[in-house]
């Protein structure tokens, strides 16, 4: 897309000093300006506005299947509370996929928290995280357990390339996952928040226990 707009830009550039350099008309000379000046303001105006819809909001989980979701996807860093088993069932984990996978502690009282504001209980939250663990685990992912607060779940795709985008869900109290808000960024579009995601996510992994 830039390109195009570059090499347009540079042929009306080109065509404005010709028409000044051939043309002793004030009239012509200004109306030339004119037309210039205004096409780069409205193909600025176009490249501002694209740039500033750069998040996209969902009112709750997106239709399409996690699996749809991934697509194509080489490496996945995942942030969960406790995730679900039901989850991991599917060919989620078990795939070529570099998986990394942070949990909340099973026996943390951030976990205990949690289990506060949902209809589950800490024993059933502790052994849903310990049961996805050894599902991750025996498909090769790497597994950390954070003994703090996680406080959005989130997902982040291919961190280090070019293509890469990041999901994070919003926790509320009660209210089932499913039905949960969440916002999608790029790393090519909402550079900052996707690199703040992506460094909040690391410093969770250094502190994580990792899961032999």
């Amino acid at each position: 897309m830039a390109l195009p707009i570059v090499s347009l830009i540079i042929s009306l550039l080109s065509l404005v000093t010709g028409i000044l350099r051939l043309s002793d008309n004030y009239q012509i000379q200004m109306f030339a300006i004119s037309g210039i000046a205004l096409t780069i303001f409205v193909i600025s105006s176009y490249l501002y506005n694209k740039n500033r819809n750069t998040l996209k909001a969902y009112p709750k989980r997106p239709k399409i299947s996690f699996e749809d979701e991934l697509g194509n996807a080489k490496e996945i860093w995942l942030a969960w509370h406790t995730g679900s088993v039901k989850v991991a069932q599917g060919d989620i984990f078990n795939s070529p996929r570099r998986i990394r996978l942070i949990l909340t502690h099973p026996k943390s009282n951030a976990l205990r928290e949690i289990a506060k504001s949902t209809d589950l209980s800490f024993e059933k939250l502790s052994y849903d995280v310990q049961e996805l663990s050894k599902i991750a685990k025996n498909n090769g992912c790497k597994v950390g357990w954070y003994d703090g607060l996680i406080g959005n779940s989130s997902i982040i795709i291919n961190p280090e390339k070019n293509n890469a985008w990041a999901r994070i869900e919003t926790f509320i109290p009660f209210i089932e996952p499913a039905a949960r808000p969440s916002i999608k960024c790029s790393h090519k579009n909402s550079n900052d928040l996707f690199e703040n995601l992506k460094k909040s996510y690391e410093n969770m992994w250094e502190l994580s226990e990792k899961v032999k």
